[in-house]
């Protein structure tokens, strides 16, 4: 809201980035969490326990979610718009 009305903080050109930065730390979030259950899952044949006391089951697709997720940041538009 207020970067659409341009309220407070929302008139700086600097803050316009604000959101897209949230989105993308968000996103790195999960990359790491996939590339974690890649690594981990093939280590120990797919399944493995997490921190928290989950069974997770590991392979190439966390690896090709975790690069569609890369290429989802580099291809996200309108940071200053």
């Amino acid at each position: 809201m207020m970067l659409k009305y341009k309220w407070g903080i929302g008139k700086k050109e600097w803050f316009k980035v604000f959101p897209f930065a949230i989105v993308a730390i968000n996103i790195l979030i999960a990359v790491a969490s996939d590339f974690e259950s890649a690594i981990k899952g093939g280590f120990t044949g797919g399944w493995w326990l997490s921190s928290e006391n989950v069974w997770i089951y590991g392979g190439w697709w966390n690896w090709l979610n975790g690069i569609a997720g890369i290429i989802n940041i580099f291809c996200m538009t309108g940071w200053w718009g």
